[in-house]
């Protein structure tokens, strides 16, 4: 009896030691990166149909507002993410406090040439590039 325990006991250590092995590789596999500095997407961004909006190490500026962010990321790429929403109306950037907070994602996590910025009318993103 005594050494089916012990086989038992060393059967679960065993499955356990991997399974905690393998967890900590998921983990950091996919949640270990840091979200890139926010160095990245300093610059100005413009779009054909709805001005441009300019970044610097701390701030969205819209029409002379600006928005403090930080820099996210998820399994879709690397976002910016300003504390108050900015987005498109009427074919014009806007900050909204009132709407839902949305992201503007980046197109490259190195060396970023463009954002997307989600416009209300149309339910599209539209894409500013970087100049």
């Amino acid at each position: 009896m005594d050494n089916g325990f012990n086989y038992l006991r060393k059967k679960a250590l065993m499955y356990f030691g991997g399974g905690s092995v393998v967890l900590l590789l998921i983990v950091v596999t996919f949640f270990g990166r840091e979200p890139p500095t926010s160095s990245i997407a300093v610059g100005t961004y413009a779009s054909e149909c709805c001005g441009s909006l300019r970044l610097d190490e701390n701030s969205v500026f819209v029409d002379g507002l600006a928005v403090p962010y930080t820099m996210g990321q998820s399994n879709q790429g690397v976002h910016v993410v300003p504390a108050e929403t900015i987005l498109i109306r009427n074919g014009k950037l806007t900050v909204s406090p009132n709407d839902h907070l949305r992201t503007l994602p980046l197109n490259d996590r190195e060396e970023p040439s463009s954002l997307q910025v989600f416009d209300i009318d149309t339910h599209e993103l539209v894409e500013f590039v970087r100049r």
